[in-house]
Formats: C-alpha cells, sequence, structure tokens
C-alpha cells in the first residue's frame, strides 16, 4: 500500500450536503468503502485497479485514487450520453458485455446499483470475469427503501444478498448493514416525508431546513446503536472474493 502523509485525510463524497437526504447514507458507506480499500489495499499491495461498474458521477472516484488505485468508470451509454455520468466512462453496450478484459481489475466497485440492474445474473457474471483471481467485489445495495425511480427492481435480506453472490462464483466474506436500526427507522421516516412534501412550495422548503438537523440527529443515533440484520436494513455493503 502506498505509503500516505499524515496529515492526508481520507476524500469526502463530491456535493455531500448535510441538506440533501441521502446524506446521512452516503457519508456512513463513504466511511465504511474507505475502510474496505484500506484493508484490501494493505493485503495486495498497490498498483490496484477499480472498475467503477454504474459508476453514475464517479462520487467514490476520489477514494480510490486516494489509496493508490487506477479508477476505471463504466456505465450505460444512455447514462453517459445524458450526462449523468462523466464522459471518460467506459460504455457499456445493450448485451451488457462490459467493455474490459477477463481479469483484468483487482476489485470491482459496485453503489446501490444493484436494484437498478435488470438482469443481475449478468451483471455479476460480468463481475465476476473482470476481476483477477482473489479479487473482491465490494457491493452495496438496499434492503429497506421507498422506490425511487421507474429503473428501481429489487431489495435484500443479508441472507438473500450472500446467497446470490455465492451462486455467482464469489466467496462472500461479509454482508453488513451500513446504518444502525434506529438511524435507519429515522432515515426511512425523512425519506418517506421528503417523497411526499419536497414538491409542495412552501412545506417543501421549510422541510429542507429541517433536514440538517435531522441528518445531524441521525448520525448521532448511528453511533449509539446496533447494526442489526434482523431488521431490514436501509443499505447492506457485501465483500465478496472470486475464487
Amino acid at each position: 500500500m502506498p505509503r500516505q502523509k499524515r496529515n492526508r485525510r481520507v476524500p469526502g463524497q463530491i456535493k455531500s450536503r448535510i441538506f440533501r437526504p441521502t446524506y446521512v447514507s452516503g457519508r456512513l458507506l463513504h466511511a465504511r468503502l474507505a475502510k474496505a480499500f484500506a484493508r484490501i489495499a494493505s493485503d495486495r499491495g498497490g498498483n490496484l485497479t477499480v472498475v467503477d461498474a454504474g459508476c453514475g458521477r464517479q462520487p467514490y472516484r476520489a477514494l480510490a485514487e486516494f489509496f493508490g488505485a487506477s479508477y476505471v468508470g463504466i456505465d450505460l451509454a444512455a447514462s453517459i450520453s445524458g450526462g449523468y455520468a462523466p464522459s471518460d466512462s467506459l460504455r457499456i453496450p445493450e448485451d451488457g458485455t462490459w467493455p474490459l478484459d477477463d481479469g483484468s481489475a483487482d476489485i470491482v466497485m459496485s453503489t446501490q446499483v444493484l436494484e437498478h440492474v435488470g438482469d443481475v445474473g449478468g451483471y455479476l457474471r460480468e463481475a465476476r470475469r473482470v476481476l483477477k483471481p482473489g479479487g473482491r467485489l465490494l457491493l452495496s445495495t438496499h434492503g429497506a427503501m421507498i422506490l425511487h425511480d421507474e429503473q428501481d427492481f429489487w431489495r435484500w435480506t443479508d441472507r438473500g444478498l450472500a446467497r446470490l453472490l455465492a451462486a455467482h462464483g464469489f466467496r462472500v466474506e461479509r454482508v453488513e448493514p451500513v446504518v444502525t436500526t434506529g438511524a435507519n427507522l429515522l432515515f426511512l421516516f425523512t425519506q418517506v416525508v421528503w417523497a411526499r412534501l419536497a414538491k409542495l412550495p412552501l412545506v417543501g422548503f421549510v422541510f429542507k431546513l429541517m433536514y440538517g438537523p435531522i441528518n445531524v440527529l441521525t448520525l448521532l443515533v448511528d453511533r449509539t446503536g446496533k447494526r442489526d440484520t434482523d431488521i431490514l436494513p436501509n443499505i447492506l455493503l457485501a465483500e465478496g472474493v472470486k475464487e
């Protein structure tokens, strides 16, 4: 792992604003991914290649590069053409085949993408194909969450996600909630209220102002709570290894 200066801080998410409804989940997921990157970089050494599959606006690019990795973002051609992913992202064609060689990646990162994928099996087969032997899949997806667009198809329990990854050739090392139970309940409540009120001119504006204090409270609750998989969590983070 590349030597880091003591005063260097792990970079934060792009546009991670405390008045946004996804601030808490984004911040906590970023922290968990940073720990995973540090562990993998320590185990595998430097010169890692990270493929961000369904990269969107590449919010974790700076994190991968902080740990000395070469970052490759890939996304659907429509997402890139529509400005939802940078123009330097590699385009996934309609058949779903990733534009990468076999065994070319040390890490495949998939953050809040799997619930939007119609062919989940094809997506995971491609992830396994491009990984080197012993390469890692870092995958986060929803357990409990409101529906948020027309391409929102799936939800998982920790057991269901572990079985899915194992069925596609990954040795599953961990599947863990990102948010504690109490914080998750607060988060889901605010998500529901946001979905109902955000579009109302006056009420929505007032609620947006309240989101800052609500997010601070949610983070405090998260620090004192328990990550319990028996109560369906908002976000699950799984780590699998290509045998």
